[in-house]
């Protein structure tokens, strides 16, 4: 009888590890192991959260129109601000960051700050930045980023 108890508390506890396997695999809120990073994202934005996550945000810069795609760099850092909104009283520190890789934005660094918020969601944003129209396209200046950006906002 000792043998039997034993071997059902073996496969109970056993079925009890398989259930809370498939549990952690059908999780959403499991961090994922890939993070998709968007090939020409001018900005990304770090939540860092009060329960210890971190969470990466990038920006999507192009949005069609008159079935013609545009480049609004401006648009995108708006939602990324919305974004934060959206997070307020859940984050430590909300940064957003651009990258002013001129050439290819696939080799992204982020080294200069554009905004960042803390937890009681006090804003620090960075003055010089600035954007300009060329043909349709809404883009980030990334000369005058660059060149008055202060220190605090230099990677």
């Amino acid at each position: 009888m000792e043998k039997l108890n034993t071997i059902l508390e073996n496969q109970f506890i056993t079925i009890c590890n398989e259930i809370k396997k498939e549990i952690l695999e059908q999780d959403p809120n499991k961090q994922k192991k890939y993070i998709f990073k968007p090939t020409k994202a001018r900005f990304k934005l770090v939540v860092y959260f009060k329960d210890g996550n971190k969470r990466i945000f990038y920006s999507y810069d192009s949005f069609q129109f008159d079935k013609r795609y545009h480049k609004d760099e401006f648009r995108s850092v708006k939602k990324l601000l919305e974004l934060v909104h959206k997070y307020k009283g859940k984050y430590n520190n909300a940064i957003i960051y651009a990258d002013t890789n001129t050439n290819s934005l696939e080799n992204s660094k982020y080294n200069i700050i554009v905004s960042k918020f803390d937890v009681n969601g006090i804003n620090c944003s960075n003055g010089a930045v600035q954007f300009k129209i060329i043909e349709k396209n809404t883009v980030l200046n990334l000369e005058h980023l660059i060149n008055f950006s202060e220190m605090k906002f230099l990677q």
